[in-house]
């Protein structure tokens, strides 16, 4: 319970922590969002070859470590001028983040705790043409339930071996991240086979919104014991990203255009 709630804080002050311990579930809407982007962006490509595998590595790597890259730059540049602790771009941890590799109880958070979410994304993109492959052999619903054995699976191993159990949930091992990711993909599929159209169930607000909240709320309820984390990330996802569903059909009911 204390890595859910603060307990041993007064409320005034746990509240609120708890409010920003939150935040932690966000990464999984990107981790959804990502599986679904690139698999939709495929439409009903039929074959992938090695020369698309190789453009694709290319793409992702262009697009995720130049800004990458700048960031530690301009938080190196500022640690100068402010009076902040130096980040040393020299030392060995520096040189592993700047590779992307934040795989290390020490560069898991190193210069921003956020970045951790770069080594888990990389590992998915890697994943991603072999996923693709898979997903056009047995289709893309079982291939999510095949995600979901191998993410119960690597989490299980977490909670029985891994002693830094937090970074090893989190993403530092992507196979704990898979079930979220080829559950976009899976989102994917139907959207391209229905045209774009949302299932009716997920068409409004109204109908949307208990979905998510119930999704959501199951997922924070497996996060509360150590067993139930194995599924706690995948229900607090896909609860989440029906809740900014929701909300997104709420503004257009508001604001169409």
């Amino acid at each position: 319970l204390r890595t859910f709630y603060p307990v041993e804080d007064p409320a005034w002050i746990a509240i609120p922590r708890f409010l920003g311990w939150l935040g932690d579930a966000g990464p999984g809407v990107f981790i959804f969002a990502s599986g679904l982007g690139l698999a939709y962006s495929l439409g009903t490509l039929p074959h992938l070859d090695a020369r698309w595998i190789v453009d694709f590595y290319a793409r992702r790597l262009s697009k995720l470590f130049p800004a990458y890259w700048f960031a530690h730059l301009l938080v190196a540049t500022t640690a100068i001028v402010l009076p902040v602790a130096l980040v040393n771009l020299g030392s060995l941890e520096s040189l592993l983040s700047l590779a992307g590799l934040r795989l290390t109880p020490g560069t898991f958070f190193h210069v921003n705790p956020s970045w951790w979410f770069i080594w888990t994304i990389v590992q998915l993109y890697l994943l991603f043409p072999l996923l693709v492959i898979v997903q056009q052999r047995i289709g893309a619903g079982r291939l999510f339930l095949l995600s979901v054995v191998l993410t119960i699976a690597a989490r299980g191993i977490g909670i029985a071996f891994v002693e830094d159990l937090y970074f090893w949930m989190t993403g530092r091992f992507g196979l704990t991240r898979l079930a979220e990711f080829t559950l976009g993909m899976w989102a994917a599929k139907w959207l391209i086979e229905h045209g774009g159209s949302l299932p009716a169930g997920l068409s409004s607000a109204r109908r949307v919104l208990p979905l998510g909240t119930i999704a959501y709320l199951a997922g924070l309820s497996f996060s509360i014991f150590l067993p139930t984390t194995v599924i706690s990330n995948l229900a607090v996802t896909a609860g989440l990203s029906l809740l900014f569903l929701a909300a997104w059909h709420g503004l257009r009911s508001i604001s169409p255009r």
